[in-house]
């Protein structure tokens, strides 16, 4: 009989013999599960996976105790882990601790909810109530992740079970009203909520805040101050109180007020990153004769094109005003006045004497509804881009035969077959992860009857980088010329702007842009609009060139543009036919 050698079995790696421990587990092999986890330990003794194997199978074999030390070791080891946690909640709620077991899960719930795992931290907090179904902690949050979720029906249903359990639960009956508050005909029971809780505390912050909040939604902007004013005094350090008065008394045109508070924004989550952190002091208001001054870029575009005209009235107090912006726009900023040099972002920066964000520019100017600079344009478009996008576009006729079809339904027809006379810009969307942009944009299939009302009009698509959703309806409309693949930055876009007639456009960059060019601009505001557009009118004192078409709050609610649009095609009518009366004439 031939001999044959036999190899000696390859050892298992640490992680090898884990992931085969989880594996045994799997299988309902608990006391091999509890082996390998024990030849892992023997083998690498600070890995705390291998310890919570441990105590897995340990509590399925009933070895509760046991289970309880292998578990604490494995959170010694990785006090962060979400199975260590889970792992070691289960077995302390099997041996009656339920309370700290719930506690952990706690724990856990809030880490998973701040890292943005929602699903994850919805899941833990429901085995927390699961161990104890009383928590009103993890009952509250969890009501808090379905709001969040827009599951309302299930937020509202796990309030009620904590007020049952706590009728005096603050946190609940804030967050209770502020949910209703967003639904229509729910206002009633939501102010119910804020008043019952300040009849327990009248300064619990989170009711004042979120009262303030609902009453800003309602309008009812002096009783909305007030609460603001008062979450300010309970919570002096909290940010958001100051930061919502803050745009509130912009929106009513109180920027005396309003400016100072405004600096709250750099403590807010989705600013506070965008800082520049800077050698020099932030300007203030001290004296700049003879100074070098920075002035930034800090949240989107338009805000730069809008707030760029400071510059002027930074440089009259006897300041050397340099601009450091993105490299995307530095162009755009060339021949303002005010501005002595332009810096790109990429660029090292030193030898200033001061610096500020152009937002934070207003409160030490004083600025003020009465005393904005209107001195438009003044951003001026490249002439060679100019040229250029000129002999782009399909020209236009400057002679076209127009006629009103009724007077009841107005609509323009032509009666020629010339080409048409009036060049109109369209925009339809902003940034897709602007907060507002839900309430902002619309869909471009909503304008098609705007643009097919008018032959006579060569309409320009402005938009840049179209979403995928409106692309079928993009590519069959005919009565749109498409120019965005040759727009490579605000450079082109401006001098893009400067061959239209008119711009139509939301609330976003663009508009900005071609009303600091100094072109006619008409913009479809949401309903929740932004506070630079002030309240209840349709021109803005920071363009005289712009007007305002206002969504209602009853449209806002739905997302629905079609009276704003048909208000424009009424508007775009009537500057037809004033247009044609003009050349007629």
């Amino acid at each position: 009989m031939n001999a044959f050698p036999m190899s000696p079995p390859v050892a298992l790696t640490v992680d090898q013999l884990i992931d085969q421990s989880a594996q045994q587990y799997q299988a309902g092999q608990f006391e091999l599960a509890l082996a390998t986890s024990q030849q892992a330990i023997a083998r690498e003794m600070q890995h705390a996976m291998a310890w919570n194997n441990a105590a897995a199978a340990l509590a399925v074999l009933g070895r509760w105790v046991d289970a309880l030390a292998y578990s604490k070791q494995a959170l010694a080891l990785a006090p962060q882990s979400p199975e260590a946690q889970t792992n070691g909640a289960h077995i302390l709620a099997q041996l009656g601790l339920v309370d700290q077991a719930t506690a952990m899960l706690r724990n856990l719930g809030w880490a998973q909810h701040l890292a943005g795992q929602r699903e994850a931290a919805m899941a833990t907090y429901e085995r927390a109530i699961a161990i104890q179904p009383n928590d009103v902690e993890s009952l509250h949050v969890l009501a808090g992740l379905h709001s969040e979720g827009k599951n309302t029906a299930l937020a509202l249903a796990l309030m009620a079970r904590v007020l049952e359990i706590n009728p005096q639960h603050l946190n609940t009956l804030a967050a209770k009203g502020n949910l209703l508050g967003e639904q229509t005909e729910q206002g009633a029971a939501a102010e119910a909520c804020f008043q019952t809780a300040l009849q327990i505390s009248p300064d619990h912050w989170m009711t004042l805040y979120n009262y303030g909040v609902f009453l800003a939604g309602a309008r009812r902007y002096p009783e909305a101050i007030a609460m603001y004013e008062r979450a300010g005094r309970a919570d002096p350090d909290h940010h958001l109180s100051f930061w919502n008065l803050s745009n509130l008394l912009l929106r009513l045109g109180d920027y005396a007020r309003a400016w100072p508070l405004y600096e709250w924004r750099w403590k807010t989550d989705h600013l506070k990153p965008a800082y520049l952190e800077l050698p020099m002091p932030l300007w203030t208001g001290q004296d700049l004769q003879g100074k070098r001054i920075l002035l930034h870029f800090e949240q989107g575009y338009g805000d730069a094109f809008q707030f760029i005209r400071l510059a002027k009235n930074v440089a009259e107090r006897g300041a050397h005003v340099t601009i450091f912006m993105p490299r995307e726009i530095c162009e755009n900023f060339v021949g303002v006045a005010g501005v002595h040099a332009i810096r790109p972002w990429s660029e090292t920066l030193q030898g200033f004497d001061y610096h500020a964000p152009l937002m934070s520019l207003p409160a030490p100017l004083g600025l003020s509804v009465d005393n904005i600079p209107v001195h438009i344009p003044y951003l001026f478009a490249n002439q060679e881009r100019m040229s250029r996008w000129q002999d782009r576009l399909p020209p236009l006729h400057a002679q076209q035969k127009l006629r009103a079809e009724s007077l009841d339904k107005p609509r323009l027809r032509v009666e020629s077959l010339d080409k048409p006379t009036l060049r109109v810009g369209v925009a339809w969307c902003g940034r897709p992860t602007h907060d507002n942009d839900g309430n902002r944009s619309l869909a471009f299939a909503a304008l098609l009857p705007l643009l097919e009302a008018f032959p006579q009009v060569q309409f320009i698509s402005m938009q840049v980088g179209p979403r995928e959703s409106d692309l079928p309806a993009l590519d069959a409309c005919q009565s749109i010329v498409r120019v965005e693949s040759d727009i490579q930055d605000f450079s082109d876009t401006a001098a893009l702007a400067m061959q239209l007639d008119l711009l139509i456009s939301v609330d976003t960059s663009v508009v900005h842009l071609a009303a600091a060019l100094g072109k006619p601009v008409w913009v479809l505001l949401a309903a929740s609009s932004d506070w630079r557009w002030l309240e209840d009118r349709e021109d803005t004192p920071w363009y005289p060139n712009v007007r305002l078409f206002r969504q209602s709050i009853q449209d806002g609610r739905v997302r629905d543009w079609t009276r704003v649009l048909t208000r424009i095609q009424s508007a775009l009518t009537q500057l037809l036919l004033t247009e044609q009366a003009a050349k007629q004439r």
